[in-house]
């Protein structure tokens, strides 16, 4: 018990260090943490967009870790919140694993994104909260 409270309380602790009650995009060094607080489907997609625009990225639970600086992240972040989405069918396209269910790899390529793109990608949401984020960090 003495252990889950001394985790809880650095986990508070970190929260208000990196200001994270008024914030959402943290800098660390040549990374950028954005944390969306959200799921897996929206975190996909929201890497699945910063892959699209050349960035290297990927979903670690409540956050997205891009490989880039906070300056550029910020600027992928507004076109994925202004820019017309792509289609998520061609989104999916240069992901590597696609096969989730047990089925999934009797898919042909064309089908296979189409499914993955269906099950895992939300476009809709993750322009909503990217705008979102941006909004936050305005403020």
């Amino acid at each position: 018990m003495l252990r889950r409270a001394i985790c809880f309380q650095r986990a508070r602790t970190h929260f208000s260090q990196y200001g994270l009650e008024c914030r959402s995009i943290v800098p660390t060094g040549a990374e950028t943490v954005v944390f969306t607080w959200m799921g897996d489907r929206a975190n996909d997609m929201l890497a699945v967009c910063l892959k699209y625009l050349g960035h290297i990225a990927q979903n670690e639970g409540a956050t997205v870790r891009v490989f880039a600086a906070e300056a550029d992240t910020m600027t992928a972040l507004r076109r994925i919140a202004s820019d017309p989405i792509p289609n998520p069918v061609a989104l999916a396209a240069p992901v590597k694993n696609k096969i989730f269910e047990k089925y999934d790899w009797l898919l042909d390529e064309p089908l296979m994104n189409a499914e993955y793109a269906s099950r895992k990608l939300d476009v809709n949401g993750t322009r909503a909260l990217v705008q979102s984020l941006l909004h936050l960090e305005r403020q």
